[in-house]
Protein backbone atom coordinates (compact mmCIF):
# COMPACT_ATOMS: atom_id res chain seq x y z
CA UNK A 1 0.00 0.00 0.00
CA UNK A 2 2.85 2.32 0.48
CA UNK A 3 4.18 2.29 -2.95
CA UNK A 4 1.28 4.63 -3.86
CA UNK A 5 2.00 7.00 -0.90
CA UNK A 6 -0.18 9.93 -0.68
CA UNK A 7 -0.25 12.74 1.20
CA UNK A 8 -3.02 14.61 3.64
CA UNK A 9 -2.99 17.96 3.57
CA UNK A 10 -5.40 21.02 4.46
CA UNK A 11 -8.26 19.29 6.36
CA UNK A 12 -9.17 22.38 8.18
CA UNK A 13 -10.23 22.21 11.12
CA UNK A 14 -14.05 23.45 10.55
CA UNK A 15 -14.28 20.16 8.30
CA UNK A 16 -12.90 18.16 11.33
CA UNK A 17 -15.43 19.83 13.70
CA UNK A 18 -18.62 19.62 11.42
CA UNK A 19 -17.78 15.89 11.08
CA UNK A 20 -17.61 15.48 14.67
CA UNK A 21 -20.91 17.26 15.18
CA UNK A 22 -22.70 15.28 12.70
CA UNK A 23 -21.80 12.16 14.31
CA UNK A 24 -22.93 13.58 17.30
CA UNK A 25 -26.41 14.74 16.75
CA UNK A 26 -27.35 15.22 20.12
CA UNK A 27 -25.13 18.09 20.76
CA UNK A 28 -23.55 19.21 24.01
CA UNK A 29 -25.64 18.68 27.10
CA UNK A 30 -25.02 18.43 30.77
CA UNK A 31 -23.70 14.53 32.01
CA UNK A 32 -26.09 12.38 33.97
CA UNK A 33 -23.95 13.07 36.82
CA UNK A 34 -23.38 16.16 36.31
CA UNK A 35 -26.81 17.40 36.88
CA UNK A 36 -27.53 14.39 39.45
CA UNK A 37 -24.85 16.03 41.99
CA UNK A 38 -26.31 19.18 41.62
CA UNK A 39 -29.92 17.44 41.33
CA UNK A 40 -28.62 16.07 45.04
CA UNK A 41 -27.36 19.21 46.58
CA UNK A 42 -30.95 20.33 46.85
CA UNK A 43 -31.97 16.25 48.46
CA UNK A 44 -33.69 15.78 51.82
CA UNK A 45 -32.74 12.90 54.20
CA UNK A 46 -34.96 10.12 54.57
CA UNK A 47 -36.28 11.76 58.01
CA UNK A 48 -37.35 14.63 56.23
CA UNK A 49 -38.46 12.68 53.51
CA UNK A 50 -40.87 10.63 55.31
CA UNK A 51 -42.14 13.67 57.54
CA UNK A 52 -42.87 15.62 53.64
CA UNK A 53 -44.80 12.64 52.79
CA UNK A 54 -46.47 12.38 56.69
CA UNK A 55 -47.74 15.88 56.28
CA UNK A 56 -48.83 14.58 52.55
CA UNK A 57 -50.51 11.76 53.62
CA UNK A 58 -52.44 13.10 56.14
CA UNK A 59 -54.85 15.21 54.07
CA UNK A 60 -55.54 12.06 52.38
CA UNK A 61 -58.85 10.44 52.99
CA UNK A 62 -58.29 6.92 52.07
CA UNK A 63 -54.26 6.55 53.17
CA UNK A 64 -52.01 7.55 56.41
CA UNK A 65 -48.21 7.00 56.57
CA UNK A 66 -47.46 3.85 58.77
CA UNK A 67 -45.55 4.21 62.05
CA UNK A 68 -44.04 1.26 62.45
CA UNK A 69 -40.43 0.28 61.88
CA UNK A 70 -41.62 -1.96 58.63
CA UNK A 71 -43.80 1.17 57.23
CA UNK A 72 -40.89 3.59 57.78
CA UNK A 73 -38.39 0.57 56.15
CA UNK A 74 -40.67 0.03 53.05
CA UNK A 75 -41.26 4.12 52.57
CA UNK A 76 -37.61 4.23 52.39
CA UNK A 77 -37.22 1.49 50.17
CA UNK A 78 -39.61 2.97 47.84
CA UNK A 79 -38.04 6.49 48.10
CA UNK A 80 -34.82 5.04 47.47
CA UNK A 81 -35.57 2.54 44.55
CA UNK A 82 -37.52 5.04 42.72
CA UNK A 83 -34.41 6.86 42.74
CA UNK A 84 -31.94 4.30 41.16
CA UNK A 85 -34.41 3.55 38.94
CA UNK A 86 -34.61 7.08 37.51
CA UNK A 87 -30.65 6.93 37.08
CA UNK A 88 -30.02 6.81 33.96
CA UNK A 89 -25.74 6.07 34.64
CA UNK A 90 -26.43 4.02 37.90
CA UNK A 91 -22.87 2.99 38.02
CA UNK A 92 -21.45 6.52 37.63
CA UNK A 93 -24.25 8.93 39.05
CA UNK A 94 -22.88 10.09 41.93
CA UNK A 95 -25.32 12.22 42.90
CA UNK A 96 -28.13 9.76 43.22
CA UNK A 97 -25.90 7.67 45.12
CA UNK A 98 -25.48 10.30 47.65
CA UNK A 99 -28.69 11.37 47.68
CA UNK A 100 -30.14 7.28 48.00
CA UNK A 101 -27.01 6.99 50.95
CA UNK A 102 -28.99 9.68 53.07
CA UNK A 103 -32.04 7.95 53.07
CA UNK A 104 -30.09 4.28 54.34
CA UNK A 105 -28.38 5.96 56.42
CA UNK A 106 -31.38 7.62 58.56
CA UNK A 107 -32.82 3.80 59.28
CA UNK A 108 -31.92 1.72 62.69
CA UNK A 109 -30.64 -1.39 62.73
CA UNK A 110 -34.27 -3.10 62.65
CA UNK A 111 -35.33 -1.17 59.86
CA UNK A 112 -32.38 -1.96 57.80
CA UNK A 113 -33.20 -6.05 58.38
CA UNK A 114 -36.84 -5.29 57.33
CA UNK A 115 -35.73 -3.39 54.33
CA UNK A 116 -33.81 -5.98 53.01
CA UNK A 117 -36.32 -8.77 53.45
CA UNK A 118 -38.25 -6.57 51.61
CA UNK A 119 -36.04 -6.37 48.87
CA UNK A 120 -35.79 -10.43 48.61
CA UNK A 121 -38.31 -11.21 46.14
CA UNK A 122 -36.25 -8.74 43.75
CA UNK A 123 -34.39 -10.53 40.56
CA UNK A 124 -31.48 -11.20 41.58
CA UNK A 125 -29.87 -9.55 38.48
CA UNK A 126 -32.24 -6.41 38.95
CA UNK A 127 -29.52 -3.36 39.31
CA UNK A 128 -31.38 -1.11 41.74
CA UNK A 129 -31.97 -3.94 44.14
CA UNK A 130 -28.43 -4.68 44.03
CA UNK A 131 -27.10 -1.53 44.47
CA UNK A 132 -29.89 -0.81 47.27
CA UNK A 133 -28.70 -4.33 48.62
CA UNK A 134 -25.35 -3.57 48.92
CA UNK A 135 -25.99 -0.01 50.33
CA UNK A 136 -28.47 -1.74 53.39
CA UNK A 137 -25.49 -4.48 54.10
CA UNK A 138 -22.95 -1.09 54.02
CA UNK A 139 -24.89 0.39 56.56
CA UNK A 140 -26.02 -2.43 58.34
CA UNK A 141 -22.39 -3.21 58.98
CA UNK A 142 -21.35 -0.35 60.32
CA UNK A 143 -24.33 -0.41 62.55
CA UNK A 144 -24.76 -4.07 63.68
CA UNK A 145 -21.79 -6.43 62.10
CA UNK A 146 -22.51 -9.64 63.57
CA UNK A 147 -26.30 -9.17 62.49
CA UNK A 148 -25.40 -8.66 58.89
CA UNK A 149 -23.21 -10.85 58.67
CA UNK A 150 -25.64 -13.68 59.94
CA UNK A 151 -28.25 -11.97 57.19
CA UNK A 152 -25.87 -12.57 54.95
CA UNK A 153 -24.87 -16.08 55.44
CA UNK A 154 -29.06 -16.73 55.48
CA UNK A 155 -29.11 -15.89 51.42
CA UNK A 156 -28.68 -18.76 48.95
CA UNK A 157 -25.40 -19.96 48.96
CA UNK A 158 -22.63 -19.78 46.23
CA UNK A 159 -25.31 -17.13 44.67
CA UNK A 160 -24.24 -13.51 43.78
CA UNK A 161 -26.74 -11.76 46.29
CA UNK A 162 -24.90 -14.19 48.96
CA UNK A 163 -21.65 -12.79 47.69
CA UNK A 164 -22.48 -9.28 47.24
CA UNK A 165 -24.05 -9.26 50.25
CA UNK A 166 -20.82 -10.35 52.18
CA UNK A 167 -19.36 -7.89 50.52
CA UNK A 168 -20.76 -5.06 51.55
CA UNK A 169 -21.27 -6.17 55.12
CA UNK A 170 -18.20 -7.09 56.27
CA UNK A 171 -15.93 -4.23 54.07
CA UNK A 172 -18.15 -1.85 56.45
CA UNK A 173 -18.04 -4.35 59.51
CA UNK A 174 -14.23 -4.70 59.84
CA UNK A 175 -13.55 -0.64 59.41
CA UNK A 176 -15.86 -0.27 62.33
CA UNK A 177 -14.51 -3.21 64.20
CA UNK A 178 -12.10 -5.57 62.81
CA UNK A 179 -11.06 -7.48 65.88
CA UNK A 180 -14.53 -8.85 66.18
CA UNK A 181 -15.17 -9.26 62.89
CA UNK A 182 -12.72 -11.20 62.09
CA UNK A 183 -13.19 -13.06 65.16
CA UNK A 184 -16.92 -14.20 63.94
CA UNK A 185 -15.13 -14.47 60.48
CA UNK A 186 -12.65 -17.32 62.30
CA UNK A 187 -15.67 -18.94 62.95
CA UNK A 188 -17.44 -19.45 60.07
CA UNK A 189 -15.29 -18.73 57.38
CA UNK A 190 -16.23 -22.40 55.66
CA UNK A 191 -19.00 -20.27 54.45
CA UNK A 192 -16.52 -17.73 52.54
CA UNK A 193 -15.70 -20.21 49.49
CA UNK A 194 -13.26 -18.20 46.81
CA UNK A 195 -13.97 -15.29 44.62
CA UNK A 196 -13.73 -12.19 46.88
CA UNK A 197 -13.41 -13.73 49.97
CA UNK A 198 -11.26 -16.04 49.36
CA UNK A 199 -9.01 -16.53 52.16
CA UNK A 200 -6.07 -13.98 51.00
CA UNK A 201 -8.71 -11.16 49.91
CA UNK A 202 -10.31 -11.03 53.41
CA UNK A 203 -6.79 -11.17 55.35
CA UNK A 204 -5.77 -8.28 53.32
CA UNK A 205 -9.50 -6.41 54.27
CA UNK A 206 -9.01 -7.43 58.62
CA UNK A 207 -5.13 -6.07 57.99
CA UNK A 208 -5.69 -2.87 56.55
CA UNK A 209 -9.41 -2.36 59.25
CA UNK A 210 -6.20 -3.28 62.15
CA UNK A 211 -3.82 -1.36 60.58
CA UNK A 212 -5.50 1.86 60.42
CA UNK A 213 -6.11 1.51 64.74
CA UNK A 214 -2.53 -0.40 65.81
CA UNK A 215 0.01 -0.45 62.48
CA UNK A 216 2.91 -2.55 64.43
CA UNK A 217 -0.08 -5.72 65.55
CA UNK A 218 -1.39 -5.25 61.84
CA UNK A 219 2.21 -6.49 60.47
CA UNK A 220 2.17 -9.14 62.97
CA UNK A 221 -0.54 -10.71 61.88
CA UNK A 222 1.13 -11.21 58.63
CA UNK A 223 2.92 -14.22 57.48
CA UNK A 224 5.67 -12.66 55.21
CA UNK A 225 6.48 -16.59 53.69
CA UNK A 226 3.09 -16.80 52.11
CA UNK A 227 2.55 -15.12 48.64
CA UNK A 228 -1.29 -13.79 49.07
CA UNK A 229 -0.39 -12.06 52.54
CA UNK A 230 2.42 -10.26 51.40
CA UNK A 231 0.32 -9.04 48.67
CA UNK A 232 -2.19 -8.40 51.48
CA UNK A 233 0.62 -6.13 53.20
CA UNK A 234 1.43 -4.37 50.00
CA UNK A 235 -1.93 -3.57 49.34
CA UNK A 236 -2.71 -2.08 53.04
CA UNK A 237 0.36 0.66 53.18
CA UNK A 238 -1.10 1.58 49.47
CA UNK A 239 -4.26 2.62 50.64
CA UNK A 240 -3.04 3.80 54.43
CA UNK A 241 -0.35 5.85 53.43
CA UNK A 242 -2.90 8.53 51.39
CA UNK A 243 -4.33 9.16 54.69
CA UNK A 244 -2.23 12.03 56.37
CA UNK A 245 -2.77 11.42 59.71
CA UNK A 246 -0.87 7.60 59.36
CA UNK A 247 1.64 8.32 56.60
CA UNK A 248 4.77 8.95 58.52
CA UNK A 249 4.18 5.98 60.78
CA UNK A 250 3.29 4.03 57.58
CA UNK A 251 6.43 5.39 55.60
CA UNK A 252 8.62 4.84 58.92
CA UNK A 253 7.12 0.84 59.47
CA UNK A 254 8.05 0.09 55.47
CA UNK A 255 11.70 1.55 56.13
CA UNK A 256 12.35 -0.54 59.01
CA UNK A 257 11.59 -3.51 57.36
CA UNK A 258 14.44 -5.84 56.24
CA UNK A 259 13.34 -7.42 53.22
CA UNK A 260 14.37 -5.19 50.39
CA UNK A 261 12.47 -6.89 47.80
CA UNK A 262 9.03 -5.98 50.00
CA UNK A 263 9.94 -2.70 50.71
CA UNK A 264 10.26 -1.98 47.21
CA UNK A 265 7.06 -3.30 46.08
CA UNK A 266 5.50 -1.49 49.18
CA UNK A 267 7.16 1.69 48.23
CA UNK A 268 6.56 1.79 44.23
CA UNK A 269 2.85 1.19 45.29
CA UNK A 270 2.58 3.95 48.20
CA UNK A 271 3.62 7.03 45.34
CA UNK A 272 1.86 5.58 42.82
CA UNK A 273 -1.29 6.35 45.27
CA UNK A 274 -0.06 9.38 46.23
CA UNK A 275 0.58 10.63 42.98
CA UNK A 276 -3.31 10.22 42.55
CA UNK A 277 -4.04 12.62 44.95
CA UNK A 278 -0.86 14.55 45.99
CA UNK A 279 2.00 15.80 43.67
CA UNK A 280 4.04 17.18 46.13
CA UNK A 281 3.73 14.65 49.02
CA UNK A 282 4.74 11.83 46.68
CA UNK A 283 7.46 13.73 45.19
CA UNK A 284 8.59 14.42 48.95
CA UNK A 285 8.48 10.56 49.21
CA UNK A 286 10.42 9.61 46.28
CA UNK A 287 13.20 12.59 47.03
CA UNK A 288 13.55 10.89 51.09
CA UNK A 289 13.87 7.58 49.34
CA UNK A 290 16.63 8.98 46.59
CA UNK A 291 18.80 8.67 49.71
CA UNK A 292 17.95 4.80 51.17
CA UNK A 293 16.95 3.40 47.85
CA UNK A 294 19.11 4.61 45.45
CA UNK A 295 18.75 1.62 42.85
CA UNK A 296 15.06 1.45 42.78
CA UNK A 297 14.53 5.22 42.04
CA UNK A 298 13.90 4.63 38.24
CA UNK A 299 11.35 2.20 39.28
CA UNK A 300 9.68 4.84 41.70
CA UNK A 301 9.89 7.92 39.28
CA UNK A 302 7.96 5.35 36.52
CA UNK A 303 5.04 5.38 39.50
CA UNK A 304 4.85 8.66 39.99
CA UNK A 305 4.64 10.14 36.60
CA UNK A 306 1.92 7.57 35.96
CA UNK A 307 -0.41 9.80 39.08
CA UNK A 308 1.25 13.11 37.66
CA UNK A 309 0.48 13.64 34.15
CA UNK A 310 -3.15 12.93 34.64
CA UNK A 311 -3.40 15.66 37.50
CA UNK A 312 -1.29 18.46 36.21
CA UNK A 313 0.59 17.05 32.82
CA UNK A 314 3.02 20.31 32.28
CA UNK A 315 4.44 19.51 35.90
CA UNK A 316 5.12 15.88 34.56
CA UNK A 317 7.27 17.40 31.62
CA UNK A 318 9.00 19.53 34.02
CA UNK A 319 9.75 16.61 35.70
CA UNK A 320 11.08 14.18 33.31
CA UNK A 321 13.24 16.93 31.77
CA UNK A 322 14.93 18.01 34.85
CA UNK A 323 14.87 14.46 36.89
CA UNK A 324 15.49 11.75 35.14
CA UNK A 325 18.69 11.27 33.68
CA UNK A 326 18.46 8.31 31.18
CA UNK A 327 17.75 9.76 27.99
CA UNK A 328 15.28 6.94 26.30
CA UNK A 329 13.74 7.20 29.43
CA UNK A 330 12.66 10.68 29.47
CA UNK A 331 11.99 10.69 25.97
CA UNK A 332 9.51 7.74 26.73
CA UNK A 333 8.04 9.57 29.80
CA UNK A 334 8.35 12.82 28.00
CA UNK A 335 5.99 11.42 25.16
CA UNK A 336 3.60 9.99 27.56
CA UNK A 337 3.29 13.00 29.51
CA UNK A 338 3.07 14.91 26.24
CA UNK A 339 -0.19 13.00 25.14
CA UNK A 340 -1.87 13.23 28.73
CA UNK A 341 -1.01 17.29 27.90
CA UNK A 342 -2.08 17.39 24.27
CA UNK A 343 -5.81 15.78 25.61
CA UNK A 344 -6.06 18.66 28.16
CA UNK A 345 -4.45 21.69 26.67
CA UNK A 346 -3.59 20.99 22.97
CA UNK A 347 -2.37 24.64 21.91
CA UNK A 348 -0.14 24.62 24.94
CA UNK A 349 1.19 21.39 24.44
CA UNK A 350 1.97 22.04 20.63
CA UNK A 351 3.52 24.91 21.82
CA UNK A 352 5.65 23.24 24.41
CA UNK A 353 6.94 20.70 21.14
CA UNK A 354 7.75 23.64 18.53
CA UNK A 355 10.15 24.71 21.53
CA UNK A 356 11.88 21.26 21.67
CA UNK A 357 14.95 20.17 19.39
CA UNK A 358 13.74 16.40 19.45
CA UNK A 359 14.59 14.06 16.27
CA UNK A 360 11.29 12.45 15.90
CA UNK A 361 8.70 14.32 16.68
CA UNK A 362 6.11 12.36 14.37
CA UNK A 363 6.30 9.48 17.45
CA UNK A 364 5.00 12.60 19.73
CA UNK A 365 2.29 13.34 17.53
CA UNK A 366 1.35 9.25 17.26
CA UNK A 367 1.12 9.43 20.77
CA UNK A 368 -1.24 11.66 21.19
CA UNK A 369 -3.32 10.73 18.18
CA UNK A 370 -3.61 7.26 19.90
CA UNK A 371 -4.16 8.56 23.40
CA UNK A 372 -7.34 10.13 22.11
CA UNK A 373 -8.02 8.01 19.37
CA UNK A 374 -10.99 6.26 21.45
CA UNK A 375 -12.76 8.87 23.39
CA UNK A 376 -12.43 12.06 20.78
CA UNK A 377 -11.12 10.49 17.35
CA UNK A 378 -11.53 13.94 16.08
CA UNK A 379 -8.87 15.26 18.08
CA UNK A 380 -6.84 12.59 17.49
CA UNK A 381 -7.07 13.07 13.45
CA UNK A 382 -5.91 16.58 14.50
CA UNK A 383 -2.89 15.08 15.71
CA UNK A 384 -2.10 12.53 13.58
CA UNK A 385 -2.17 15.16 10.52
CA UNK A 386 0.52 16.52 12.13
CA UNK A 387 3.05 13.16 11.65
CA UNK A 388 5.60 14.21 8.60
CA UNK A 389 6.57 10.96 7.75
CA UNK A 390 3.94 9.50 4.65
CA UNK A 391 3.50 6.58 5.57
CA UNK A 392 3.42 7.01 9.33
CA UNK A 393 1.09 9.64 8.82
CA UNK A 394 -0.98 7.39 6.58
CA UNK A 395 -0.88 4.08 8.80
CA UNK A 396 -2.22 6.71 11.71
CA UNK A 397 -4.65 8.32 9.80
CA UNK A 398 -5.88 4.92 8.81
CA UNK A 399 -6.26 3.83 12.60
CA UNK A 400 -8.33 6.77 13.42
CA UNK A 401 -10.72 6.96 10.94
CA UNK A 402 -11.29 3.23 11.22
CA UNK A 403 -12.22 4.44 15.22
CA UNK A 404 -14.01 7.56 13.98
CA UNK A 405 -16.08 5.20 11.96
CA UNK A 406 -17.25 2.87 14.97
CA UNK A 407 -18.44 5.79 16.83
CA UNK A 408 -19.57 8.77 14.75
CA UNK A 409 -19.60 7.19 11.10
CA UNK A 410 -21.04 9.81 9.84
CA UNK A 411 -19.21 12.60 10.95
CA UNK A 412 -16.35 10.32 9.57
CA UNK A 413 -17.69 10.18 6.54
CA UNK A 414 -17.63 13.79 6.11
CA UNK A 415 -14.56 14.45 7.05
CA UNK A 416 -13.33 11.88 4.73
CA UNK A 417 -15.19 13.78 1.56
CA UNK A 418 -13.07 17.08 2.23
CA UNK A 419 -10.38 14.72 1.19
CA UNK A 420 -9.24 14.61 -2.27
CA UNK A 421 -10.25 11.05 -4.75
CA UNK A 422 -6.76 9.71 -4.07
CA UNK A 423 -6.39 10.20 -0.58
CA UNK A 424 -9.96 8.34 0.11
CA UNK A 425 -9.18 5.54 -2.19
CA UNK A 426 -6.06 5.10 -0.65
CA UNK A 427 -7.68 5.28 3.05
CA UNK A 428 -10.91 2.37 2.46
CA UNK A 429 -8.29 0.44 0.48
CA UNK A 430 -5.81 0.25 3.53
CA UNK A 431 -8.89 -0.46 5.57
CA UNK A 432 -9.72 -3.67 3.22
CA UNK A 433 -6.09 -4.69 3.31
CA UNK A 434 -6.32 -4.82 7.40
Amino acid sequence: MHSQLWTIVGASGLSLIAGYFIGNTQGPKLSQSQTAIEQSSHSHTAASYIERQSNNLSSSKHTSLPSSARGRAELAIHHAKAKLDESGNMMMDFGTFAEVWSTVDSLSSEELHLALQSLEGEPEMDQSAMMLRMMLLSKWGETNGQAAAEYALSQQEGSMRNGMSLMGCMAAWIKVDPVAAEAWYEKNQDSFKGGMFGRGNIKSMFVRGLAKRDLDAAFKKIDFSKTSERNAAVQTVASLVAEEDLRDKVVAKVLSLEDAQLKQKMFERMIGTLSFHDINTATELLDQLKETDPENIKKYQERLLSGMRRLDPEKAIEYAQTEITDPKERVKELRSSFAQFAESDAPAAQAWLDQQSFEDKDAFYQRASSNQRWQNPDKAMEWALKIGDDDKRTDEVVNVYKRWTEEHEAGAQLWLNTLDEESQAAILESIEEN
